[in-house]
């Protein structure tokens, strides 16, 4: 009987709780300037939702765009202006969030300057080096050395 009870509980519990809903981009990093499908699974009315990103959240440069209403069957394309993270939002009318997922931009291309100061920097260290070396060993060993009293 005990039994009996807590499966009737169980399932009057489990057909009460709300299914959890869930943005998904698919396998692959979205890329600047290239249109990403955006899907929304786990709501009965995707087109009363609308997505929103956020880049850079949390910074000081944050900037928050709408991205437009899902489709009924919960889709939108969205092509991302800027890499960095940024948080996907779906929310109502209320400007309520349903659901939210962090994603990582990439860049479109190698940035060159990126390239330019990995080189700068790597001369440098490099440089730097070469130039302490230089000056140990051509200052040469001294003659006389002293002694160290132990």
């Amino acid at each position: 009987m005990k039994t009996l009870m807590l499966t009737v509980v169980l399932l009057v519990v489990a057909a009460g709780a709300p299914v959890a809903a869930d943005l998904d981009l698919g396998e692959d990093f979205p890329v600047v300037g290239k249109p990403q499908s955006v899907f929304l699974a786990g709501v009965e009315d995707a087109s009363t939702l609308t997505l929103w990103v956020i880049y850079s959240p949390t910074s000081e440069t944050q900037t928050e765009e709408e991205v437009g209403r899902f489709t009924t069957d919960g889709r939108i394309d969205w092509s991302p202006s800027r890499f960095g993270i940024a948080t996907l939002t779906a929310r109502d009318a209320d400007d309520t969030v349903v659901v939210g997922e962090n994603v990582a931009i990439l860049f479109a291309a190698t940035p060159i300057a990126g390239v330019l100061v990995m080189v700068f920097a790597g001369v440098l260290l490099f440089a730097g080096a070469v130039v302490s070396m230089w000056s140990v060993l051509s200052s040469g060993v001294p003659e006389r050395l002293q002694r160290i009293d132990t």
